[in-house]
């Protein structure tokens, strides 16, 4: 047993007596985003991008959108997404898109709600048909502008 942890020994004191890297060989030989030296992967360090690169972009996307004039009839819409009238599109449907994620009726139940009490399912379903009548309302709201901003008519909430 001793003769194990001294040949242990030797070996270690062989290897760190080295000022060799061990990853930097296996670095040349392997290309990607990980590194490897004998059973250890790593994972590369991202490449910085330039601060260039940030400029062009910045330049690239506007400061301030454009609003145009709005319907009368519209400004509500706009007001059911939380966007300023006369929004473009682009702006309108990413708040579309927010709104659902947060009043969908399927992400309204709470589970814990179902194995509470009996009479707390009431509650449950009342909350999932108010979260659907919300959600209508949006896609309403959301479609009314799309219509609008690709015909340039409003359209009644009849023939949505």
């Amino acid at each position: 047993m001793h003769d194990y942890y001294e040949t242990l020994g030797s070996l270690l004191r062989d290897r760190l007596g080295t000022d060799d890297d061990p990853f930097v060989r296996a670095t040349e030989e392997r290309q990607g985003k990980y590194r490897a030296a004998g059973n250890k992967i790593e994972r590369r360090v991202p490449r910085q991008f330039s601060a260039a690169a940030d400029e062009q972009e910045k330049q690239e996307e506007p400061e301030e959108p454009v609003r145009v004039p709005v319907p009368a009839a519209l400004a509500e819409d706009f007001a059911v997404l939380h966007v300023l009238p006369g929004m473009p599109l682009s702006y309108c449907k990413k708040a579309w898109k927010l709104l659902l994620k947060k009043y969908h009726p399927d992400l309204m139940r709470d589970d814990s709600v179902l194995h509470t009490a009996p009479n707390q399912s009431n509650l449950q379903e009342r909350t999932s048909e108010e979260a659907a009548a919300i959600v209508r309302r949006i896609n309403q709201s959301y479609k009314r502008i799309e219509i609008w901003f690709s015909t340039g008519k409003v359209r009644d909430y009849s023939t949505l």
